[in-house]
C-alpha cells in the first residue's frame, strides 16, 4: 500500500494528492506543446520532475528490485542516478542499427530540449559483430532504457522523475494513469536483502596462466611480424561464491574503496547484473563539444606517499608504457581529426591515481563538425587501442582469435545519453553477476617488451579492488 506522502522514503514531504495533480496538469500541458512540435508521431516518454529530500539511492534502489534496473555515478561523484522500470527501451542485435537507434534516441530528446532528468541509461557490445554466449543472453548489442521512476542526486540536491511513454493518439487520462503507475513503483517494497560477507569457495580464470603466456608469445610474434603495433587482452576471473551477490550492495562496497571512477549497474532482468568502476572516460559531449582521453600504462599505488611518487616516475619513465599509451593517443587523435573541426589535448601524459593502481593520461578535446551524429562519434572512437590495440581492425580479429570468452559488455561503452549531456564510460574494471558467479574482467595492453608475467601481475592488481569488495573493504 501506498504511503499519505513521500516522507517516508527520504522525500520532501508533498501529499500523494497535490503530488498526482501537479502530474496531472504537467501531462496535459506537455502533450500541448508536443502536439504542436509535430504531425508525425512516435512513442514520446511524458515526464514529471520534483524536488525531494536527501535519499540513499543505492540503498532504495536495491529496495525497490525492480528491473529493468540502472545505476550512474560519475567520476567526480557529483552526479547520481538511478532508475527502476521502462518507460522506453532501445534495444538493437546488428550493429547497422547502431546509427537508427542512436538517431532515435536523438530525436526524443530533442522534443523536450529543456528537460534534463530526461535520460537514457545503457551501452553495447564490445564487439557487436560476434554472437553472444550464454552468460551474456540477457545483454543486446546496443540497449538503452529511459526507466519509469529515475532518482537524481545533482551536487547536493536530489530530484525524483516518473516518466511514461505516450503514443500521439492516447487520451490525456490514458498518460496520467500511466504516470501515476510509474509513481507506484517508487514506493514498491521489495524484500530487503542483508549485506553478507560473501566468501570465493572456488576461482578459474579464462584463459589459465598456461593459455596467458601462450597468447602473449603469439601477439609478440604478429608484433614482430609488423601485423600489428599493440593487441589488448584479456581474461574473465570466474569467483563461485558462498551466496548470492546482491549487485547494489556490491557496487556499494565497490564505491566505498574507490576513486576518480564511475560507478555503473545495469541489470536488465533478474537473471544478471553489469557492475562496475572504471576511471576510463570513453567521450563526453556537452552541445557541440566532444572530450575523450587516453590511459594507458600501469602501476601500483605504492604502500606509502614514497613509493606511489617513485612508482609514478617509474611509470613515466617506462619506455613500454609511454609506447602503449602513445599509440591510444595517436588514435584518438586522429579519430577527432575527423569529427572535429579542431583537436586540443594536454601537452605530456600526466599520472592518474586511483586507489591501487595508477595510469598515464591524455586529455583530448575538440568542437564538432556540425553534422556529426551521435552515431557517428560512437563508431568513430570505439574501441579504442587502449581495449583493444593498433591498427584497430587487425588488434580486434587477433584478440578475437587469441581470447578463449566473450567480451560482452566488457570494455564497451556504458553511460547515460541526455540533451544536455552524453558520457560514456570504457566498461573496463567490471563485473558480471550470475546467482552465485562473479565473472571478472580485465586486461593489458601488449606491446614489444611486455613480459607475460608482469602483464599476469597487472590483471591481479585490476581485479583486486573487486575481490576485496566481496568482504566490504579493501586489503
Amino acid at each position: 500500500m501506498m504511503p499519505d506522502s513521500l516522507e517516508s522514503l527520504g522525500s520532501r514531504s508533498i501529499s500523494l494528492p497535490k503530488f498526482q495533480a501537479s502530474i496531472d496538469q504537467q501531462v496535459t500541458e506537455a502533450i500541448i506543446r508536443l502536439e504542436k512540435l509535430t504531425d508525425s508521431f512516435e512513442s514520446i516518454p511524458i515526464s514529471y520532475t520534483t524536488r525531494c529530500d536527501k535519499i540513499n539511492i543505492l540503498r532504495w534502489l536495491q529496495r525497490v528490485d525492480i528491473c529493468p534496473r540502472v545505476y550512474w555515478r560519475d567520476r567526480e561523484g557529483d552526479l547520481e542516478v538511478a532508475g527502476i522500470g521502462s518507460a522506453c527501451t532501445i534495444a538493437v542485435d546488428h550493429p547497422q542499427d547502431y546509427a537508427e537507434s542512436f538517431e532515435h534516441i536523438d530525436r526524443i530528446l530533442k522534443l523536450q530540449p529543456n528537460n534534463p532528468f530526461l535520460r537514457f541509461f545503457g551501452g553495447t557490445r564490445f564487439d557487436p559483430h560476434t554472437a553472444a554466449d550464454q552468460l551474456w543472453q540477457s545483454y543486446p548489442a546496443l540497449w538503452f532504457v529511459l526507466p519509469q521512476v529515475i532518482v537524481t542526486r545533482n551536487g547536493d540536491e536530489f530530484f525524483l522523475t516518473v516518466a511514461a511513454l505516450w503514443d500521439g493518439v492516447s487520451e490525456i487520462n490514458e498518460v496520467r494513469m500511466r504516470l501515476h503507475e510509474s509513481l507506484d513503483l517508487f514506493f514498491h517494497q521489495g524484500d530487503t536483502i542483508d549485506k553478507q560477507l560473501l566468501h570465493v569457495t572456488a576461482r578459474s580464470d579464462t584463459p589459465d596462466r598456461k593459455q596467458w603466456s601462450a597468447g602473449i608469445a603469439r601477439a609478440l610474434t604478429e608484433i614482430d611480424a609488423g601485423k600489428v603495433d599493440k593487441v589488448v587482452l584479456a581474461r574473465r576471473c570466474d569467483l563461485q561464491l558462498s551466496g548470492t551477490l546482491d549487485p547494489c550492495h556490491y557496487l556499494e562496497a565497490l564505491i566505498a574503496q574507490g576513486k576518480r571512477c564511475y560507478g555503473f549497474l545495469f541489470q536488465p532482468n533478474r537473471l544478471a547484473a553489469f557492475v562496475g568502476l572504471t576511471p576510463e572516460r570513453l567521450f563526453q559531449l556537452t552541445g557541440n563539444h566532444l572530450a575523450t582521453e587516453a590511459i594507458a600504462g600501469t602501476n601500483a599505488i605504492g604502500s606509502n606517499d614514497e613509493e606511489t611518487t617513485a612508482n609514478a616516475a617509474q611509470l613515466t619513465d617506462s619506455g613500454k608504457d609511454r609506447r602503449e599509451q602513445r599509440y591510444v593517443v595517436d588514435g584518438l587523435r586522429q579519430k577527432l581529426a575527423e569529427l572535429c573541426d579542431s583537436v586540443e589535448t594536454t601537452d605530456s601524459p600526466e599520472i592518474l591515481q586511483l586507489t591501487h593502481v595508477q595510469h598515464l593520461i591524455t586529455r583530448l578535446a575538440g568542437t564538432l563538425k556540425p553534422s556529426v551524429t551521435l552515431g557517428d562519434i560512437h563508431t568513430a572512437i570505439h574501441p579504442t587501442a587502449a581495449v583493444c590495440g593498433t591498427p584497430s581492425k587487425a588488434a580486434l580479429s587477433l584478440l578475437t582469435e587469441i581470447e578463449r570468452f566473450d567480451r560482452g559488455w566488457y570494455a564497451s561503452g556504458v553511460g547515460v545519453i541526455s540533451h544536455q549531456l552524453t558520457e560514456l564510460a570504457v566498461a573496463i574494471r567490471s563485473g558480471l553477476i550470475t546467482g552465485r558467479t562473479l565473472s571478472l574482467f580485465a586486461g593489458a595492453g601488449i606491446v614489444k617488451g611486455s613480459d607475460p608475467d608482469s602483464e599476469w601481475q597487472e590483471l591481479e592488481h585490476k581485479v583486486a579492488p573487486a575481490i576485496n569488495a566481496l568482504a566490504g573493504g579493501s586489503r
